[in-house]
Formats: structure tokens, sequence, C-alpha cells
């Protein structure tokens, strides 16, 4: 997850409601993720709406890219 947020990328640390929320807080206190949110996979939920702000942003910055060249 490291390598992914020190080369650009989005780290999501998932755990399961109830137990592990520690340990991915641990992980951006770290540095080695961006987000962590519940392993709630369904429409609406958190990681959803993180997933798709990512999304959004990669399609943003590739649209800038466009216009510089």
């Amino acid at each position: 997850m490291k390598l992914v947020k020190v080369n650009g990328g989005q780290s999501i640390a998932v755990y399961n409601p109830g137990q592990g929320k520690e340990i991915a807080q641990k992980l951006i206190k770290n540095g080695r993720v961006n987000f962590c949110v519940p392993a709630d996979y369904s429409e609406g939920s958190d990681l959803e709406a993180i997933v798709l702000a990512i999304m959004n942003e990669i399609k943003a910055v590739s649209e800038m890219e466009s216009y510089a060249d």
C-alpha cells in the first residue's frame, strides 16, 4: 500500500466492522494509506464514495493533461 501511495496513488484500508479499525487507523498515522473505512461494499457506502472520488480525480487530471499537449 505504501508503494502505491509513494508513487502518487491512493491507498484504502478496509476493516471488518467491529474489529480492526485501530489497525487501519494506525496505517493512516504511519503514512501507509490515505483512507480507512469499514469493509462495506454496498451501494452508497463510504468505500464507494471514496473509490468514486478517486476515479473522478484521475479523470480530471487526465482531462487537464490533454489541454497541455
